[in-house]
């Protein structure tokens, strides 16, 4: 379980867990992580999936997410599962030094992960090659030969099941420079350099030099003009006039280098070394491009060879950041034809957001079995995958805005790992010996988990009793037994049921008093932000009527102007709630649409819509108020729609006796109802975003089955990263908040002549406060008011376990006993057609009796 804001799900996990999640707060939106109880050391960046499809059929392919991101706050190879959970955490995994071009390889006869790790100078670094075994373990490292400085960021690719590597370096050599205007002394240019090397002994097999073959003349980037440009003053800053970032291996046994600053494409015989063609688009170019062009590219790769035609793919970043060919980046496949000297274009894709992304570096495009693409966007956080017609699968990032975040390269493969050195971490949390405890599980790197087992003592020599099973809900799960344990442990089982491994036994903790009461202060900060303002604004979701009888009921605003005029705009629609917890009031379901262009601009950079639990009630309230103002820009673009869900009928769902209607299922269809009702007046929604209930994954699927048609998208923390669904949590908030203040007022009113002369006053400032079974104002309204035969009124949530308990306390309400009518004198309905009475027997079911008996028995 991920906590990514400060507001934690068990707020009361100790100090440790609260500092953890408060330092999310820093920069939630540019640089968002998450944060583990049961692996507090971990900060992995928070994948923002805005696009998903999982279908089988026209869906992302299987697999794993495979990213390497640094300026993140803990640099490192990550992997990720196609819906946004981490699997592996390796910042701590392959020492100092960012890590780049992460990757699935094979080594040996299986699948092995290759990386490279080193220290970055102005566009390129020195280090070292590593390959790690599926239990995350360095088993071999490969190093450049022949006196080359140590390997570059830029490639590292295993050749021939790991017998050899390729591998790029960047070499200063000192120049003549003064015809680029260097004449204060020596000149220094840096040269582009590859190298075949054994993996086994390192020896190299083959070497080339960028010197010995394309001329300095052919750069497009002149000494000092760019951030990775050198300035050619010293082999520290020598001038970087090729900038060699791939290199790939052809079944012919020749290569294929790409280099960034020229602009070009260089196959290069694998025997003499010797350049066999070139393809650049402005510059000395062997073949023409017919229907396209490309500068500053990355990743180039052959795909297929034959003697006439061979297709490459490459990632056309079109931009350096200085200079453009394009106005977007795209992934580009290629077909050369040897005979005809011409380049055609295969393909072209684009990322999938409005105008694109224009990487000025990094970046990559892969080629996937099923035919589609998956593309690393380079400067740009963000990756995306397309299927075989171009159409995004998915597309995800990790940091907002170019340059913050980054990622050399991002890859999917299939991976499978059950880590053979480590066992799974667990966090075991308990208020007091009296409460019940709080879990938490994960294993970093198991992709083999299918469920958790939960085991509890009292005494390390007890013995453990099974608490209870948890399927597998992302890197962390969390489970609640029903008492207390003071030792636990978790086993890790597989799909088939075969236990993978054990967690250490690990202790309780339980706060100390102080700790508790120092908690408590915190909570009173987190409880004045849920309470009502006494001013709070009375949207025309509130129907007083309905709210004091205890009735459920839904309030749809009229289509917003903006979409009325064109019903074809495509909008997007957020879904968040508030209310979940208390024990008094409703729980509040609400949604916000708008049209698509405008998400971001209007709700985050005009009005700063943010989850309601981080605005002041004062704000929330303002908010809201402009949203209902008809001369505003918020009320002419946006629809919004509210479900109020009674205490009452929350209650009697839970409590029902043909089965509870849990909460969830009830939040389920509140938010169907709502999505179809703006669906059934014509808005044309294409892109659907919701704060998540639960696993993100099964909520979301059972949405997109609902909603085939409509993108959709379910998330933790999808309050705090999109801003229609941060609309949609202050319509929520705001109608709750105004609907506990109605059902006060009426309470008060009611009661104040059981107060003396200024009862009413008296009572409002002894209120119920945020109606949430912590705020003590609330825990003692409840213990002060309750009826003895009736508890409380439609305000009040009976199946929750504060009323519950306070109900059931000795003394604390009458027992009612229901006379049940004793109809048939204890005969039985076969009593009248046996021929004799019948002798005393053992109880059975009388239906399944009547109709199971042998017809010789029977009258009949």
């Amino acid at each position: 379980m991920a906590v990514s804001k400060s507001r934690s799900l068990l707020r009361s996990a100790a100090y440790t867990a609260l500092a953890l999640s408060t330092a999310v707060l820093a920069d939630n939106y540019t640089l968002p992580y998450s944060t583990y109880f049961s692996r507090p050391d971990l900060q992995a960046p928070s994948l923002d999936i805005t696009i998903s499809d999982s279908s089988p059929t026209t869906g992302f392919t299987p697999g794993y997410i495979f990213i390497a991101p640094y300026q993140v706050t803990q640099n490192g190879p990550y992997i990720y599962d196609k819906f946004g959970n981490l699997i592996w955490d390796g910042s701590s995994a392959v020492g100092p030094g960012n890590a780049h071009d992460f990757k699935v390889c094979q080594y040996k006869g299986s699948d092995h992960l290759c990386l490279y790790i080193g220290n970055q100078q102005e566009g390129y670094a020195h280090g070292i090659a590593l390959i790690l075994d599926s239990n995350y373990r360095i088993v071999q490292s490969v190093q450049t030969g022949n006196n080359v400085p140590a390997s570059d960021i830029h490639d590292f690719q295993l050749l021939h099941d790991g017998q050899s590597a390729l591998l790029t370096a960047y070499q200063s050599v000192p120049a003549d420079l003064s015809n680029r205007n260097i004449t204060g002394g020596q000149g220094w240019i840096l040269e582009g350099v590859f190298q075949e090397v054994n993996v086994t002994d390192g020896s190299t097999i083959f070497e080339w030099m960028s010197l010995n073959h394309v001329d300095p003349s052919a750069s497009y980037v002149a000494p000092n003009t760019t951030d990775t440009s050198g300035n050619g003053l010293s082999a520290s800053t020598a001038w970087d006039y090729f900038h060699i970032n791939s290199v790939d291996k052809s079944p012919s046994g020749n290569y294929l280098v790409s280099a960034r600053h020229t602009s070009s494409i260089y196959y290069v015989n694998g025997t003499d070394r010797s350049t066999i063609w070139t393809l650049s688009a402005g510059g000395a170019s062997t073949f023409a491009c017919t229907n396209f062009n490309f500068s500053f590219q990355h990743d180039a790769r052959i795909i297929s060879e034959n003697d006439t035609t061979t297709v490459i793919s490459m990632f056309d970043n079109a931009s350096n950041g200085y200079n453009l060919s394009s106005s977007q980046s795209s992934g580009k496949i290629i077909a050369i034809d040897t005979n005809a000297m011409t380049a055609t274009l295969m393909s072209h894709t684009t990322a999938p957001v409005p105008n694109g992304l224009l990487s000025s570096s990094q970046g990559n495009s892969q080629l996937l079995s099923n035919g589609g693409v998956f593309l690393g966007w380079g400067s740009w956080a963000s990756f995306s995958e397309h299927s075989p017609n171009g159409t995004a699968v998915l597309f995800a990032d990790f940091g907002k805005g170019q340059g913050f975040a980054m990622n050399y390269r991002a890859f999917s493969y299939e991976w499978i790992s059950t880590p053979a050195n480590t066992k799974p971490d667990v966090y075991s949390y308990a208020k007091t010996t009296n409460d019940w405890n709080a879990l938490y599980v994960s294993w970093n790197g198991a992709t083999t988990v299918k469920t958790w087992r939960f085991y509890g003592a009292q005494n390390v020599g007890d013995t453990f009793e099974v608490l209870g099973n948890a399927s597998w809900a992302g890197f962390e799960t969390m489970f609640r037994p029903n008492a207390f344990y003071m030792w636990t442990f978790v086993e890790a089982l597989a799909s088939d049921g075969t236990s993978l491994r054990n967690s250490s036994l690990t202790p309780t903790f339980v706060p100390s008093s102080s700790l508790l009461m120092d908690e408590q202060m915190e909570d009173a900060a987190d409880i004045a932000q849920e309470t009502p303002p006494d001013d709070v604004f009375m949207a025309p979701s509130i129907d007083r009527a309905k709210i004091l009888a205890g009735r459920s009921y839904s309030h749809f605003t009229p289509i917003p102007s903006t979409i009325a005029a064109d019903m074809s705009t495509k909008c997007v629609l957020g879904v968040d709630e508030a209310g979940r917890g208390p024990v008094l009031g409703p729980m509040v379901y609400a949604l916000l649409y708008l049209p698509l262009p405008a998400h971001r601009s209007l709700l985050a950079t005009t009005h700063h819509f943010d989850d309601s639990k981080v605005l002041t009630p004062t704000v929330r309230s303002s908010l809201m108020r402009t949203l209902c103002t008809a001369s505003t820009d918020l009320h002419a673009a946006c629809g919004w729609a509210t479900a109020v869900m009674s205490a009452r009928d929350i209650a009697a769902g839970q409590l029902q006796a043909t089965g509870s209607y849990n909460l969830n299922a009830q939040a389920m269809d509140a938010t169907v109802a709502l999505i179809q009702g703006v669906l059934d007046r014509g808005v044309n929604v294409t892109e659907i975003y919701v704060d998540t209930v639960g696993p993100p994954l099964s909520y979301q699927r059972r949405l997109e089955r609902v909603f085939p048609a409509v993108r959709i998208t379910v998330a933790k923390k999808a309050d705090s990263l999109f801003p229609c669904v941060s609309a949609a949590s202050v319509c929520a908030k705001v109608t709750r908040d105004a609907a506990l203040g109605v059902c006060w007022e009426s309470y008060a009113t009611t009661h104040a002549s059981d107060h003396g002369s200024d009862g009413k006053s008296t009572i409002a400032a002894n209120g119920w406060g945020s109606g949430y079974p912590s705020d003590a104002r609330c825990s003692t309204w409840l213990k002060r008011n309750m009826d003895p035969v009736f508890g409380w009124g439609n305000e009040c949530r009976f199946s929750w376990s504060t009323a519950k308990e306070l109900l059931e306390a000795k003394n604390a309400a009458l027992k009612v006993e229901w006379p049940v009518e004793d109809e048939d004198d204890g005969l039985k309905v076969t009593d009248f057609f046996t021929t004799e009475a019948a002798e005393p027997e053992e109880q059975v079911d009388e239906l399944a009796g009547w109709y199971g008996r042998r017809v010789s028995e029977m009258v009949f």
